[in-house]
């Protein structure tokens, strides 16, 4: 009967080992989860946090493009500010807000796709912004952060030294809703920002730039 008691007595053993070891990566992982969760809230503008992130993916189908609207600008735009961790902007375009309709009838909606493709620069170790806002929010599904903004570059040291300029593009996606009459015009407003993150004071430039809004039914 011995060895079939030490037999048991192994088994056992083994069994709250890995039990034992279950818990301690549960409790590693969890611990885990909630130290990303903290940093993402704790974040710079332009970052996704967890509240973004509920519906990561959203398809929009069968849409029919409607017009499409340009806008170019060849004349260096600049937004800044000077204390730590402050925010400047400054629109891109003339005019800016743009009026572009929506072809629809009241309590109609379309889907504008707006693109931006440009040439800018940003002071050193700070972070280059880009709004985009439509009728004055965020354009939703976007996406960019609650206040309309993307981070095409952030804390680099070389920005603005060796290569003074750099190519950046983005673009978003609003759905807008005729709310006061048929074939309404929605105010669409694209700007360059920055945010002086690591030092006391930040600059961003934008040159050759050009605008394209594609206004899609429904």
């Amino acid at each position: 009967m011995r060895p079939l008691f030490k037999k048991r007595a192994v088994i056992t053993a083994s069994a709250l080992l890995a039990v034992v070891a279950v818990l301690v990566f549960g409790s590693v992982f969890v611990r885990s989860a909630v130290v990303r969760g903290q940093v993402s809230e704790d974040r710079t503008v332009g970052v996704p946090t967890l509240a973004d992130q509920v519906e990561a993916s959203i398809t929009l189908s069968s849409r029919s493009l409607a017009s499409t609207t340009f806008q170019t600008n060849n004349t260096k735009v600049t937004a800044s500010c000077a204390s730590h961790n402050c925010f400047g902007t400054a629109r891109v375009f003339s005019p800016s807000p743009l009026n572009v309709v929506c072809p629809a009838v009241l309590g109609g909606t379309c889907t504008y796709y707006i693109d931006l493709e440009s040439q800018v620069e940003v002071s050193t170790s700070e972070c280059g912004l880009f709004k985009f806002l439509v009728d004055g929010i965020a354009p939703n599904p976007g996406p960019t952060d609650s206040k309309g903004f993307f981070v095409w570059l952030n804390n680099d040291p070389q920005s603005g030294v060796i290569t003074p300029y750099e190519a950046r593009s983005y673009a978003v996606v609003a759905t807008v809703k005729n709310n006061t009459s048929a074939n309404q015009a929605h105010l669409i407003e694209v700007d360059i920002g920055c945010q002086a993150t690591s030092g006391s004071s930040c600059a961003a430039s934008i040159d050759f730039a050009t605008l394209q809004i594609g206004v899609y039914r429904p």
